[in-house]
């Protein structure tokens, strides 16, 4: 009789353990596998379901609005990528247009140094106060000077005494 209810009462406990033990650990699992699935795929939009109101369910709760927040943060992390994205394209393509213009700018301005050294006449080149910033290699020839001896000198000075008046 002993040995039945002890029987008896090993089944009654095995059930109600195992029935106390899908309280406690189905929401434990279930919060397990959901952080397994977040973590693994990336998706912060799914949401573990709250099944009771105690302190599984506070948990619950807890995981759902950290979720919320870091999902919140994830968006907002890929919206400011994006446009770091598309302002990195549209500085992109300034830089190439800049190089074209300098490009273009340079070829420009070989044209006119050959252009204005080897024409056959003097070109000279002065600032608002009659100095000399730029004088052509025709010119130097023709008056015998390099173009250290005229740079930033005052047109004046430039040509022999006789010559000053045609200068």
């Amino acid at each position: 009789m002993v040995l039945v209810v002890l029987g008896i009462s090993a089944c009654i406990a095995l059930l109600l353990a195992a029935r106390f033990q899908r309280i406690i650990s189905g929401p434990i699992l279930h919060l397990a596998k959901t952080a397994k699935f977040v973590s693994d795929k990336g998706d912060f939009s799914v949401r573990a379901v709250k099944r009771s109101q105690d302190e599984l369910g506070f948990l619950t709760e807890c995981f759902n609005e950290m979720l919320s927040q870091i999902e919140e943060r994830e968006t907002a992390l890929q919206h400011a990528r994006d446009e770091l994205e598309e302002k990195a394209k549209q500085l992109q393509n300034e830089l190439l247009a800049r190089k074209q213009v300098d490009r273009d700018l340079r070829k420009s301005e070989e044209r006119f140094r050959d252009l204005f050294d080897h024409a056959p006449d003097m070109y000279i080149i002065l600032d608002s106060g009659g100095i000399i910033k730029d004088f052509n290699e025709w010119g130097l020839h023709a008056l015998g000077y390099e173009r250290e001896d005229v740079i930033d000198k005052p047109l004046g000075q430039i040509g022999r005494a006789s010559c000053r008046e045609r200068v």
